[in-house]
């Protein structure tokens, strides 16, 4: 058993989509040494043909789109397979500054071809994979830009979190969001020492061998019945692995004994403004102390990315 603390980390956006999307992915099966110079496109191309798009959210597109299409656009975000992803900001008439994701984009390209042929002329990497149309001459109608020649509200900011699951159950309720998390169905914990968050009002160091902390536990703890929580942690990892290996359970069936401290990576995207409003509740008073922990200083870090916009 090992105890760590809770991190996050703001992810930059890799210029080639699919290694993005392919880096943000892999966190699911915790498959990260399989990534090589070549994996990319076959990795994403798996997740595309067995309707794991949910990852294709993770890379964004902007654009100044012309006010003629806005009608059109609109009829199409009301569709129930983009159910309104699509957004746009009316500053500059006659064009639109608007924002959206490859898996929106994937889908808009099917009833709109100039989407993909806009988007295919920047990334033709993406072009076998998702059968975006080549073509030129729509630049009067859709330009793809740099992010800061929209407006701010329209940016996609990307953060990964190593966190309890008691935490990510309340994160992930946020529907504005993009996810991609840690699967105890898929990832085995067997064999190996098993990794805890160290709660926010437990004060001890990571590293520490475990028999120390059964005896230092409770003078750290704001609470008492500290070393109960390691014995019963200490439990729940014996029992997972001997329902592994001494029953033949798969790690889809064991994984209902763990706990909510478990660690668990999550990667979470977001527009600013939904991000704002994450802030706004996780580092109320009233949230968990664990969330308020890691929230409060990812919201300092993007303040400073973003010249104070999560504080107006």
């Amino acid at each position: 058993m090992e105890l760590i603390k809770a991190t996050a980390q703001i992810i930059p956006l890799d210029p080639n989509p699919l290694k993005h999307i392919e880096r943000i992915a892999r966190t699911c099966y915790k498959s990260e040494d399989k990534i090589t110079d070549e994996s990319a496109s076959k990795f994403v191309k798996m997740l595309y043909d067995r309707g794991h798009h949910a990852m294709l959210e993770f890379y964004p597109f902007y654009f100044h789109i012309h006010s003629s299409l806005i009608d059109r656009i609109t009829y199409l975000n009301q569709l129930p397979e983009i159910d309104g992803d699509f957004k746009w900001y009316n500053r500059d008439y006659p064009f639109i500054e608007a924002s959206c994701n490859l898996r929106t984009a994937i889908m808009l390209n099917e009833h709109m071809e100039l989407f993909g042929k806009i988007i295919s002329n920047h990334y033709p990497e993406l072009n076998s994979l998702f059968k975006f149309v080549i073509g030129t001459g729509n630049e009067d109608l859709i330009q793809l830009v740099d992010k800061e020649l929209i407006n701010a509200n329209l940016w996609y900011e990307t953060v990964k979190f190593i966190t309890s699951r008691g935490v990510t159950h309340e994160l992930v309720r946020h529907r504005k969001c993009s996810f991609a998390q840690e699967s105890t169905r898929y990832c085995n914990y067997g064999g190996k020492e098993m990794q805890f968050i160290i709660p926010s009002y437990i004060t001890i160091d990571e590293g520490v061998p475990t028999a120390i902390y059964h005896t230092k536990i409770d003078e750290h703890s704001q609470l008492k019945g500290g070393s109960d929580w390691l014995v019963s942690l200490a439990a729940d990892e014996e029992d997972y692995n001997d329902l592994l290996t001494e029953h033949g359970w798969l790690p889809q069936q064991a994984r209902g004994i763990l706990p909510n401290d478990l660690k668990t990576e999550i990667v979470a995207q977001a527009r600013l403004s939904e991000w704002k409003h994450i802030f706004d509740q996780r580092c109320a008073k009233t949230a968990h102390p664990d969330m308020q922990a890691i929230m409060i200083p990812l919201r300092d870090k993007m303040n400073i990315l973003y010249d104070n916009y999560f504080n107006s």
